[in-house]
């Protein structure tokens, strides 16, 4: 589905530049359907510690960023495995061992989020973690609702497709195989999510094609589809993948600098978006790579060159940009007349040069 040209919020005065792009739906007017963005997400996101010390930890390990520091560089959907098997009155947040965090605490963590930046909206994936399936009870599922509905500002499915606007200061819950709890959550059906799980792929480089052949799919410039309905609902990339016995530290790296060079390498061929990169999952998910899934929401949107500067300031911030200059190398920030000077990275006034400038 093309996007068409719109027009460029007010920037957000005051953007924190510790945590760069904490508020850039703020950026990205009402109208938009959500199915048109690109949204950062996490895999097992509250996988960060272990709740009791255990030497396997390090393979159910995904992310060293906390929940809390995930919403501030941008990240906007979250996939957490759910467990109940200590039955304390409280769902667990596990992958196979059982993480620090419960899933009390994180959808405190997304309620006073939302509360502070009213232009965000939270995508909250839920579903049971497969090696804790059988102790899961109709019980567990009652303590769930529970846990959401007292929580979250909930938001709730209506046929037509959801926009920006429909979504800010909201969470939206998606389940899968927890039909039951997606009615009473929201509503909101499986079928929301198309999804394409990279993680039995076997092979970083079976992982790196699929992740190319979904970049390339969604900026292919000669595609000629008419939109289908499945455009009305969002795309789900899952970035991790079980090679071996590695675990997944070792994995994301090598795949996180893949997408970020594939995304970069789309529009430098010239790449028109067709259809939306929609949700891209990742492991260990870092600033620079949650910023290059970010500004391709604003290469389409914004073509005119100073409404594009005036959005990289306002996603970098003046302080920030030196944070963005050594995390992001290689990010196109500006294509042919519309470049800023390496030097200024993402603030200054672009320069007249007739090449592409990068972050170095």
């Amino acid at each position: 589905m093309q996007m068409q040209p719109i027009e460029l919020k007010e920037p957000r005065a005051g953007n924190d530049p510790s945590v760069g792009c904490d508020a850039w739906l703020g950026l990205v007017p009402d109208q938009v359907p959500v199915a048109d963005l690109a949204l950062p997400a996490t895999h097992n996101s509250a996988c960060v510690s272990s709740k009791r010390f255990h030497i396997g930890w390090s393979w159910a390990k995904c992310q060293t960023l906390s929940i809390a520091d995930q919403l501030a560089v941008g990240v906007r959907a979250f996939d957490l495995r759910l467990s109940d098997c200590f039955h304390e009155g409280q769902i667990d947040v596990t992958h196979t061992l059982c993480s620090s965090i419960t899933l009390q605490q994180v959808a405190e963590v997304v309620a006073r989020f939302l509360a502070a930046q009213p232009s965000e909206f939270v995508i909250l994936s839920l579903q049971r973690d497969w090696e804790h399936r059988t102790k899961w009870t109709e019980e567990s599922d009652i303590l769930l609702c529970e846990t959401l509905h007292g929580t979250l500002p909930l938001a709730f499915y209506s046929e037509s497709l959801p926009t920006v606007g429909e979504l800010r200061g909201q969470c939206l819950v998606c389940t899968k195989q927890m039909a039951a709890v997606g009615v009473a959550a929201g509503g909101w059906p499986e079928q929301f999510f198309v999804r394409n799980d990279c993680w039995d792929l076997t092979s970083v480089n079976a992982t790196q094609l699929a992740v190319s052949a979904h970049v390339h799919d969604c900026l292919d410039e000669c595609s000629t589809e008419q939109p289908t309905e499945g455009d009305r609902a969002l795309r789900w990339l899952g970035c991790n993948v079980v090679v071996g016995i590695r675990p997944p530290s070792w994995v994301a790296g090598q795949v996180n600098t893949h997408l970020r060079e594939h995304l970069q390498q789309a529009y430098l061929d010239g790449g028109r978006r067709s259809r939306s990169l929609g949700t891209i999952a990742v492991d260990f998910a870092d600033a620079a790579t949650v910023f290059a899934i970010v500004v391709c929401n604003f290469w389409v949107q914004f073509p005119a060159p100073q409404e594009r500067v005036a959005c990289f300031r306002s996603l970098a911030g003046e302080a920030g940009r030196s944070e963005l200059h050594s995390g992001t190398a290689g990010l196109v920030v500006a294509k042919e007349h519309d470049v800023l000077p390496a030097s200024a990275a993402v603030g200054e006034d672009a320069d007249q040069s007739d090449s592409w400038t990068l972050v170095q």
